[in-house]
């Protein structure tokens, strides 16, 4: 991280893995939902010979995470993060 508080001199944050090697809960998020990207391209290209257009998989990828988008996110509070990732609303 190389963003550091002047004052303290600790990291700040703003990580996905942070300063010890420990992967925080937000590059989970972030992988599977790549994971599940590259699923649907893999299928989609399978099926339809191509892969999708942008606008098609914009839809397709919004729909994976608008159960996210409820929650108000603070860069400031790990607990607010990790309510967001683990406990998505239905």
């Amino acid at each position: 991280c190389n963003e550091i508080d002047s004052i303290t001199g600790q990291h700040r944050g703003y990580w996905l893995i942070d300063d010890t090697g420990e992967k925080q809960p937000i590059y989970h998020f972030h992988q599977k939902f790549l994971d599940k990207a590259n699923a649907f391209l893999d299928a989609y290209q399978d099926e339809h010979g191509a892969l999708p257009k942008q606008e098609v998989f914009n839809q397709i990828a919004a729909e994976w995470i608008q159960p996210y988008t409820a929650f108000e996110i603070q860069a400031d509070s790990d607990a607010v993060i990790r309510a967001a990732i683990t406990h998505p609303h239905e």
